[in-house]
Parts: C-alpha cells; structure tokens; sequence
C-alpha cells in the first residue's frame, strides 16, 4: 500500500467505501426477506383458522393465494437483487478493481465474496428452491384442498357456479394468484 500514489490511496478508499455500502445493502434487503416471511407466515396461520370457518372461507383463501403471490415476487426480487450485488458489483467491480491497484487476484482480496460456486452452494440452492415451492405453492394448495373438502359439496358447489355471488370471482383471483406464483416458481427460482 506504501507504493501507491496519492491518486490510487483515495481511489482504494472509494472502492473499500463502496464496498461497505454494498455489504450493507444486502444485509438490509436479506433482512427484508426475513420480514416479509415472518409476515407471510403470520398472514397464512390467520386465513387457516379462517378458512376453517364456513362464513368468509372463500374470501380468506383468495386472500391467501394473493399474499402468497405479492409475497414470493417481493421475496424472489430481493433475493435477485442481492445476487446482483454480491457477484456484480461487489465481485466483478469492486473486486476487480482494488486487486488491480494492489496487484492481487480478486479471489485473494476477497475470497467470501469470490469463491466459485461449489457442491455445497448446489445444496443450499436445492433446498432454497424446494422450501419456495412448499412455503409458497404447496401450503396456499393444502389450504384449498382442505376448504374445497370442508365446505364445498352438493349445494356448495351449485352456489360456486352462481356468478351473481362473489364466490366465481374469488376462484378466478385465486387461480389467478396460484398461477403467478407457479410461473414465478418455474421462471424465477430462487
């Protein structure tokens, strides 16, 4: 560090700044993520002792393909953007750059943020990807299921197919969330 010029010192302390900054972005947006499970899991323990319940039954479980839905695209869009910043700029950018000033490879000066991915990372991946599917798809489908074999039989069914009523309309905005979530799923997984 004693043969760089004043000029590289101050650009050092800009890229170890920048850094900084960067590192703290993602553990607010990985907090995020936390936060927004905590929440959907709450919102999801509420609409099951709804829907358990025949009088609003349809309308909580709209609601929770919904939350489900708004929840996963915000979870999967953090999880996005933190990736960005850890192999974008912290990785390629930052890293490139101060280990040219210093005259080391990215991986010596950063070595957690620039280790290729291995078997271990594969794992975590796998598990990341199944817990998505059952927080997000499996447990809002289980919910369904448990309130189509409760309620709707006989004239349940009758009154589902009145469109007059709001139940139609509950159906259509389920099955329009159930769908958002699995193409975000197959598309998107995180």
């Amino acid at each position: 560090m004693d043969n760089l010029n004043e000029r590289e010192k101050k650009q050092l302390e800009y890229l170890l700044a920048d850094f900084t900054a960067v590192k703290s972005e993602i553990a607010r947006r990985s907090t995020l993520q936390w936060f927004i499970l905590g929440g959907y899991f709450s919102a999801l323990a509420f609409a099951f002792q709804r829907v358990i319940t025949p009088n609003s039954a349809g309308l909580w479980l709209t609601a929770t393909w919904v939350v489900a839905a708004l929840a996963y695209q915000f979870y999967a869009r953090e999880y996005l953007e933190i990736m960005r910043l850890s192999r974008d700029v912290i990785r390629v950018q930052i890293a490139m750059r101060a280990g040219h000033l210093l005259n080391l490879e990215r991986e010596d000066l950063l070595p957690s943020e620039t280790s290729e991915e291995d078997a271990e990372a594969t794992r975590r991946y796998r598990y990341a990807r199944s817990f998505n599917w059952v927080a997000f798809f499996l447990i809002p489908l289980l919910l369904t299921l448990l309130l189509l074999l409760c309620y709707w039989h006989g004239a349940e069914i009758q009154r589902l197919l009145d469109f007059r009523r709001l139940l139609p309309w509950e159906a259509v905005v389920s099955i329009t969330g159930a769908l958002r979530i699995l193409v975000l799923l197959v598309r998107h997984p995180v």
